[in-house]
C-alpha cells in the first residue's frame, strides 16, 4: 500500500515534493518508534543500560533472554498482522480499494 501511495503522490502535479515529504515523515516516525523502551529496539537497549547503571550490576541473562524473546515475538506478530490486512488490498484479490484523492491548499472540502 505504501507503493500505491507513492504512485498516487507522484501522479499528482506536486508529486515529487509530496513523495519527499511523505518519506521524511515516515522516517521520523520510524526513528521515534525505534526509541520506544521495548527491549528489542534501541530505546530498550538504552533503558536496560540505564537500569544496569543504576543497579551497578548486569541484568540476569536468563530474564533478559525471556524478555527480549517475548518482545521480538510480539513485534513479529504485529508485523504479520499488519501484513495480512495489507495484502488483502492488492488489486488481484478482487476487493474494491479506496482511492487516494489530494486537494490543493485552500480548496473547499465540502463538495
Amino acid at each position: 500500500m505504501m507503493m500505491n501511495a507513492y504512485y498516487h503522490m507522484l501522479s499528482s502535479p506536486e508529486g515529487l515534493r509530496m513523495a519527499i515529504w511523505f518519506s521524511v515523515i515516515l522516517n521520523v516516525n520510524l526513528a521515534l518508534l525505534n526509541m520506544l523502551p521495548i527491549p528489542v529496539l534501541d530505546g530498550g537497549h538504552i533503558t536496560l543500560a540505564i537500569i544496569e547503571a543504576v543497579r551497578r550490576k548486569p541484568m540476569n541473562v536468563r530474564i533478559l533472554e525471556y524478555v527480549q524473546t517475548t518482545c521480538a515475538m510480539a513485534i513479529i506478530g504485529f508485523m504479520l498482522f499488519i501484513m495480512f490486512f495489507d495484502v488483502q488490498d492488492l488489486p488481484f484479490m478482487g476487493t474494491k480499494r479506496p482511492t487516494i484523492h489530494f486537494q490543493k491548499a485552500g480548496e473547499d472540502t465540502a463538495k
